[in-house]
């Protein structure tokens, strides 16, 4: 609800993934960020079905028209020491973008 619906498409055991159709086998800067953003959400709100104990521990990209899976850890391009400060500015940025808060 914070941001207007997101959905990732896929949660193999402690891996976020999105499935992409792309014709190019390389990750996009926009893909990085997507999944970078399913994370931050999933922080703030969980995921359905994913138990609230466990955490994530990678993110990947599925290409489908290759059959190739790229996944990357979290803990190598999130710090977790800093989180908490971003999950709290993301917040009040999706409120903002949404028209919850005055500018």
């Amino acid at each position: 609800m914070l941001v207007g619906g997101a959905d990732a498409d896929l949660v193999l055991d402690d891996t976020l993934i999105e499935i992409k159709t792309t014709t190019y086998l390389h990750l996009q800067r926009v893909h990085f960020h997507q999944l970078l953003g399913y994370y931050v959400l999933s922080r703030i709100g969980g995921i359905d079905g994913f138990p609230p104990t466990r955490r994530l521990q990678a993110l990947g990209v599925y290409y489908a028209r290759f059959g190739q899976l790229y996944t990357f850890p979290i803990e190598g391009v999130i710090d977790e020491r800093r989180l908490s400060v971003f999950i709290k500015w993301f917040k009040r940025r999706a409120q903002q973008k949404r028209g919850l808060l005055a500018l």
